[in-house]
């Protein structure tokens, strides 16, 4: 099975993968934490069901902890993923994310673009 496709093998991978990337995130470089929402994003537009809701709560504090160090492509790159995310949550209306809080992923997403927006 490739993980490129949505499936079982492929669910299963992204669904042991998330937890450990947001328990990790605040020690990846800005670059990672970049590339991991745009992988997490590409899976989603791909109709792949992926925890949005945690990964934008504990990579959200993580990116706007490092906003200043960001390239511009980076932070295209997080807008980009963020906004993947938050479409395909709307179009599933999925809630069957794996996160004890219950903040939607716009919330958290429209926090991550806002302190985008305001790097200096």
């Amino acid at each position: 099975a490739s993980l490129g496709c949505p499936g079982p093998a492929g669910s299963g991978f992204v669904e042991a993968l998330a937890p450990v990337v947001a328990s990790r995130c605040h020690d990846f470089v800005p670059q990672g934490l970049s590339m991991v929402l745009w992988g997490f994003a590409t899976l989603s537009a791909k109709g792949m069901q992926v925890p949005g809701t945690l990964l934008l709560n504990s990579l959200g504090p993580a990116v706007i902890d490092k906003a200043a160090q960001f390239e511009p492509q980076g932070a295209s790159n997080i807008l980009w993923a963020c906004a993947t995310i938050m479409n395909a949550h709307k179009n599933t209306n999925s809630d069957a994310d794996t996160c004890s809080e219950t903040t939607d992923p716009d919330d958290s997403a429209a926090a991550v673009v806002n302190d985008v927006a305001e790097m200096p």
